[in-house]
């Protein structure tokens, strides 16, 4: 497994877990918008998971 790709999931499962974390504790916080950068998350974790089955 390439050492780089299995940083940058785990970097970003655990920014996921943050901001899950941080959602639940301000649901109504409209400054930020919790889904989109949720959603952004997730699309990386997807799009590193892709490469690392490439290789």
């Amino acid at each position: 497994m390439d050492l780089k790709l299995n940083k940058e999931l785990h970097r970003n499962f655990e920014k996921l877990k943050r901001l899950r974390k941080l959602k639940e504790k301000e649901p109504d916080n409209t400054y930020h918008f919790w889904e989109k950068e949720i959603s952004k998350c997730e699309h990386n974790i997807v799009e590193v998971v892709e490469e690392m089955l490439k290789n």
